[in-house]
């Protein structure tokens, strides 16, 4: 009888929910000694819940009057880059989806890489522009890009280049590029393609390609 009215002095549940953008299974069939965190045999991935991919967005402003407020977790203390450290690249017409599921390789600080871009954006620029005179060299400036993961840097120069071709090894890549490729206009649209090569083999059988491409990143 004392038993059956003794309370429980169990604290009550709480439900918490994990907010999960999105839940993935990798099954690593390397053997002991490879250091491999992953495999990219997407065989070897099962996506367990939500999106597929986190989708960002790169924006190109004109920073160097207006400088640069550092975010709190930034190295510099919230302190700020100068703004002539800065690129100050010609804005892109349209938006560039870039997806990222976790097969593929993301810039862990996209906040410093887009200013990395932004440079290379003045730099095509600048190629376009020089010669004026030389209407051959607007009206023709290949592209080609090597270890070019789902196309976070040669698809940000896709409105510069007469035509793009970026390469990697990591084969899940390619899928996310024909994604981000599948947003932008036509006219952008017929000048991309993709190889699934690594950087070697790109070189070794490549070199009519090399040779006719005016940018190489």
């Amino acid at each position: 009888a004392s038993k059956s009215n003794r309370r429980s002095h169990h604290p009550p549940t709480s439900k918490k929910r994990l907010n999960l953008h999105s839940l993935w299974i990798n099954y690593n069939p390397s053997w002991k000694h490879s250091n491999a965190i992953f495999s990219f045999d997407s065989s070897c991935w099962h996506h367990v819940h939500g999106p597929r991919a986190i989708i960002e967005h790169l924006t190109f402003t004109n920073n160097k009057n207006t400088g640069y407020k550092s975010k709190s977790n930034d190295v510099n203390g919230g302190g700020g880059v100068p703004p002539l450290l800065l690129a100050n690249p010609t804005p892109l017409g349209f938006p560039i989806p870039l997806n990222f599921p976790p097969n593929v390789f993301r810039q862990a600080n996209l906040d410093a890489f887009q200013n990395i871009i932004g440079r290379i954006r003045e730099r095509v620029q600048s190629l376009r522009e020089e010669d004026g005179e030389d209407d051959k060299r607007k009206n023709d400036l290949a592209c080609l890009e090597l270890y070019g993961g789902v196309g976070t840097i040669g698809l940000h120069v896709s409105d510069m280049v007469t035509s793009l071709v970026s390469s990697d090894e990591n084969p899940n890549n390619l899928k996310c590029f024909d994604e981000s490729v599948r947003e932008l206009p036509a006219h952008i649209r017929s000048r991309l393609v993709y190889r699934k090569k690594n950087a070697a083999d790109m070189v070794a059988s490549e070199g009519a390609l090399f040779r006719k491409s005016h940018v190489l990143i």
